[in-house]
């Protein structure tokens, strides 16, 4: 075949004629492609680039896992060779980012022609020879995720043959209990979401298309997913996700979620990622998909993180070297509690112990923050770089960062916020004279923002 065939991306001219297989393969192609064009030098970069090959590890652990547990049930005549192509796929890839993760970010940039080109020579050289062979029956349709972490438990023993029936979770969820939140303002789209989670088991939906619909439903909360689309009346709304996990609404701030996305734009993605989304689906997805995002995060919920500008799951699976990593936080799962008839007071007792945590480590990040900002501007105006503009713009920083640390202290440790919701005003009454502002102001401001910082910043 051509490169340049090799190279276009997902047809139906790569389809096996399992539904399964053929929905790995299509992940493997957008994997590819959402790294395609990336600056991989570039610091903006490194969450896209890190998220990407987290999902490119786990899905080459649970296709090829998939794969092989099929042929060997059929008793695949290639099966020994098939399978070390899989090894010498798996081990190139293993290599090229641990290099990557090592500081070596150049490496990473061969990735998605290394991935697209071996995965179509594979698929029509290798693949296509047990097309006519799998059955829906010999191949273990259970999501990526579950393979992953089968294969990654496994990757010493030879766990090839494996029983008729397929395995599932020890304990079976009862997913009629769910209620699901679907903001997507296609209905076709909708459709589809809505019967694939029927598929799973949830009947109970809630659907919303515009913004006020879901500011409303994200009031009251009362569900357990969330399936929204990145961009709802041409607005971001990553945002609610972002209400959710900062404790800004009613819902349960560990509401599964996933976002869906249209654009392969490296700041859209990057966007929808830092909303603290469990996952990112981009359109076009199958019902498949879904399902295994879906399943697999209700399976393997992955630690929460708290930053300065990011609260939910931790993606990356070892820090960068020479960089701290943000203490991970277990989170309570209300899908799987409530799914596997877990009493509503246990639960409710482990969710109100990580917000605590969460809250605890909200509350030293925004004391950081105004520490830092406020040096920022003092120095600024120190060194005669300061302008109007600037100045604003960190008094704006300022007040914003003081109005949740004075809502996040009276919320949840009960005290009075007097002195933070001083500092706020203080910060409003510059702004509205930001051409008349002295040095000396900027440092009063800043004594009073260490001072009222102090407490929280060392927790």
């Amino acid at each position: 075949m051509t490169e340049e065939c090799q190279i276009a991306g997902w047809s139906d001219a790569f389809s096996v004629g399992n539904a399964a297989i053929d929905s790995d393969h299509k992940a493997f192609f957008e994997i590819a492609n959402l790294l395609k064009g990336v600056i991989f030098e570039a610091a903006e970069s490194k969450f896209v680039i890190e998220s990407a090959l987290a999902m490119l590890e786990e899905y080459v652990a649970g296709h090829f896992l998939r794969e092989e547990k099929a042929m060997a049930k059929i008793g695949f005549q290639h099966f020994d060779d098939h399978r070390a192509k899989h090894f010498a796929f798996n081990r190139k890839i293993n290599e090229v980012i641990r290099l990557y993760r090592g500081g070596s970010l150049s490496v990473a940039e061969k990735l998605h022609d290394l991935v697209l080109k071996w995965l179509a020579s594979h698929i029509m050289n290798e693949d296509m020879k047990f097309k006519s062979l799998l059955t829906d029956d010999v191949v273990d349709q259970r999501p990526l995720a579950y393979l992953a972490l089968d294969a990654i438990e496994n990757e010493e023993s030879e766990k090839v043959a494996v029983p008729n029936a397929i395995v599932h979770a020890k304990v079976k969820l009862d997913y009629s209990k769910i209620t699901a939140l679907i903001c997507e303002p296609s209905s076709t789209i909708r459709s589809g979401i809505r019967f694939t989670l029927n598929e799973i088991g949830i009947t109970n939906i809630e659907e919303s298309n515009n913004f006020i619909a879901i500011d409303e439903s994200c009031k009251n909360g009362g569900f357990q997913i969330v399936v929204m689309d990145a961009v709802l009346d041409g607005n971001d709304s990553a945002y609610f996700i972002r209400q959710i996990r900062s404790l800004q609404t009613n819902s349960d701030p560990f509401v599964l979620t996933v976002l869906l996305l249209s654009s392969r734009d490296e700041v859209a993605v990057r966007s929808a990622m830092s909303s603290g989304t469990d996952s990112v689906l981009l359109i076009p997805f199958s019902s498949g998909q879904l399902r295994d995002q879906i399943v697999g995060h209700v399976e393997r919920r992955r630690p929460f993180i708290v930053t300065q500008d990011y609260i939910g799951p931790e993606r990356r699976n070892e820090s960068r070297p020479g960089c701290a990593s943000a203490p991970q936080i277990i989170v309570p799962n209300p899908v799987e509690a409530l799914g596997r008839g877990i009493p509503m007071d246990q639960y409710e007792s482990k969710k109100n112990e990580a917000i605590q945590v969460i809250v605890n480590f909200r509350l030293k990040s925004l004391a950081g923050a105004i520490i830092f900002e406020c040096n920022s501007l003092a120095a600024g105006m120190r060194d005669g770089l300061a302008t109007n503009e600037s100045t604003f713009r960190s008094l704006t920083k300022l007040e914003n960062i003081a109005d949740e640390l004075a809502e996040k202290i009276r919320k949840f440790s009960g005290a009075k916020s007097y002195s933070v919701e001083t500092f706020r005003d203080r910060c409003r009454e510059l702004k509205g004279g930001v051409d008349k502002i002295t040095y000396a102001d900027v440092e009063e401001l800043s004594a009073s923002g260490k001072k009222v910082s102090e407490s929280y910043a060392s927790r």
